[in-house]
């Protein structure tokens, strides 16, 4: 980052001409995007400033000229040092504000990505947990299919896989686990009146305020000690906006479901829509009963 020597120079006092010189230069830096190029910019800067006395004092000969130039140089140096100061911290922060946009988007895209596999999993011993075997041929045909379209809806997204995105990122940032069962047992202890236990959940959270709203269910139900609803529910809806900015962009893809009132079975009750609005013609064989050739 660049610093700013110390200067007596008043900004208020600084020559009108001195002013409308390095502003021209500023231009030409900033059009070139040669700000990276200091000791050759600034000679160009010192010969542009040069040539304005010149022109403005013709009349006066060279040696006022010069003894001009020696004047008002220290105000030129100053805001060209300005210039540059300001020039670098944005552009640091740029740079910065960059990077942490691709590191979030590529983490972004790899959570989804592995939450996804780890959902299709889930669903796969779900399903052959409860289906009678040997499966038919069209069956299982059909399983393989749904399993390669599977797709969520924005509201089983922010009711499951969202909300444990959130979690893991606030964990990351330092913040603490409520420790498994608490919420299981907190009503349970409320009404026990056992004040020991109730103290000593108490004693995890910042204060006894937040340790009885948690028992109370009035806060704290996202599992995390330091992190109340409302800051985790702005931190969910902010996840959502970015997940909507990468289906808008391309990055991820969206897709669509029919989910049918009575499915066959577990792994059929949200079938995926693919080539714009077209159902799997093997589910929609199967819902409908038609025999596949």
């Amino acid at each position: 980052m660049s610093t700013l020597k110390s200067s007596s120079i008043d900004l208020k006092n600084i020559s009108p001409m001195v002013k409308k010189t390095v502003k021209e230069w500023v231009k030409e830096v900033l059009a070139a995007n040669r700000s990276e190029f200091r000791r050759d910019s600034v000679k160009s800067l010192y010969k542009r400033f040069n040539e304005a006395l010149a022109k403005e004092y013709s009349d006066k000969g060279l040696e006022y000229v010069k003894e001009k130039f020696d004047e008002l140089k220290p105000q030129v140096d100053f805001l060209a040092s300005l210039f540059y100061c300001i020039n670098d911290d944005l552009r640091n922060r740029q740079r910065e504000m960059q990077l942490e946009v691709d590191l979030l988007t590529e983490r972004l895209k790899r959570l989804l990505m592995a939450l996804q596999v780890s959902s299709l999993a889930q669903a796969v011993d779900t399903t052959f947990a409860r289906e009678a075997y040997p499966l038919s041929e069209e069956m299982a045909d059909l399983l393989w299919s749904l399993n390669e379209r599977t797709v969520r809806t924005w509201d089983e997204m922010l009711a499951s896989e969202l909300p444990a995105m959130v979690r893991e990122y606030f964990l990351l940032q330092g913040n603490r686990a409520i420790p498994w069962g608490w919420d299981l047992i907190r009503q349970i202890l409320v009404n026990s009146g056992e004040e020991s236990k109730i103290a000593a959940i108490c004693s995890k959270f910042e204060s006894p305020e937040d340790g009885d709203d948690f028992l109370h269910g009035r806060d704290f139900n996202y599992g995390l000690l330091d992190v109340r609803d409302e800051e985790f529910e702005t931190a969910l809806e902010s996840l959502l906006e970015e997940v909507r900015s990468l289906v808008n962009s391309g990055a991820v893809e969206a897709g669509w479901a029919l989910c049918p009132k009575d499915p066959p079975n577990l792994f059929m009750s949200s079938i995926p829509l693919f080539e714009g609005n077209w159902i799997d013609k093997k589910a929609l064989a199967v819902l409908n009963g038609i025999k596949l050739s």
